[in-house]
């Protein structure tokens, strides 16, 4: 039957990843229905910026040239379809 957590605190975690994740693409329909397609998109766009520098804070990542460089084109991108539309 697979691996099966195994404690409580591991069904709590699992029950809790669920209803996250639910609440996650609940939330993008409701962004998307709300303030547009476009907009939601450049919000979700920046959840690899965040992600990036909070690895930096929080698990002391070094961010290298090459992930640096990365959300500097992210951005670059995201600046260009907004003074484009």
């Amino acid at each position: 039957m697979g691996n099966l957590p195994h404690s409580g605190l591991a069904w709590i975690c699992l029950v809790t990843l669920g209803l996250a994740t639910t609440a996650a693409i609940l939330f993008v329909f409701l962004s998307t229905v709300r303030i547009g397609a476009f907009r939601s998109e450049v919000i979700m766009h920046l959840e690899p910026l965040a992600a990036t520098i909070l690895s930096g804070f929080v698990l002391g990542e070094v961010i290298t040239p090459t992930w640096a460089l990365g959300v500097i084109i992210m951005l670059a991108g995201l600046i260009a379809f907004q003074v484009r539309r």
